[in-house]
């Protein structure tokens, strides 16, 4: 994959990878590489003061992660995207894809942190998305974070990687998805609804007050 993609800057965020030539949906871009390492130690690479350890490296398993080569590392995140990850790290095109298109895929759809993952270990994840996409969710969080609809067609399509798939497996006679989010996802998830609340709040008493209607108490 290495001659197919070229790394620049990219509209969504920072560096982006880019195709050099055009791939057909269906078709497998190439295998994402980097060096294995484990959750514990990138907890202990954030303690020593690295950035990005929660965003940036791939998970494979439930505490597996890749840290991945720098042109793999530039793919970025989008809330419509053109390409998924398969099996362990297969990338592939769901989508045609042009030669200079951007190639992008969601984040949601290939991390979900085990429930006891700690606070410290996260610094920009769940983080917050800017691709532009009509359908952008805004924060991109763990796999059991995803809209219900959006789960399903996930896994009706198997865009899924084998560790989700693999834990879905395990869930599906027990736990409702929705309880397996990991501590980190679920409280920021919450703080989110609650700052979109006090908004539309603050809107309604806005706009009430520009009508001369009392507030509501």
């Amino acid at each position: 994959m290495k001659h197919d993609l070229v790394v620049r800057l990219s509209p969504i965020d920072g560096l982006g990878a880019f195709a050099s030539r055009a791939f057909t949906r269906g078709a497998i871009i190439g295998t994402l590489r980097g060096r294995r390492t484990s959750a514990r130690e990138l907890g202990r690479r954030f303690l020593y003061g690295a950035r990005r350890v929660s965003c940036d490296p791939l998970q494979v398993d439930a505490r597996a992660y890749l840290v991945l080569h720098p042109k793999y590392n530039a793919i970025n995140h989008s809330c419509s995207p053109n390409a998924a990850i398969r099996g362990q790290r297969m990338l592939v095109a769901i989508r045609d894809i042009s030669c200079g298109d951007e190639i992008t895929f969601d984040y949601s759809a290939s991390e979900w942190s085990a429930e006891d993952y700690l606070h410290y270990d996260c610094d920009e994840w769940p983080m917050r998305c800017s691709c532009g996409e009509p359908e952008c969710r805004k924060i991109i969080a763990c796999f059991p974070c995803l809209a219900s609809g959006l789960r399903k067609r996930y896994i009706a399509t198997r865009l899924l990687q084998d560790h989700i798939r693999r834990r879905l497996g395990r869930i599906n006679g027990g736990i409702r998805i929705k309880e397996a989010r990991c501590r980190v996802c679920d409280a920021i998830l919450r703080q989110e609804r609650l700052r979109a609340f006090r908004i539309d709040h603050g809107r309604h008493l806005s706009a009430g007050a520009a009508a001369g209607k009392e507030p509501l108490r």
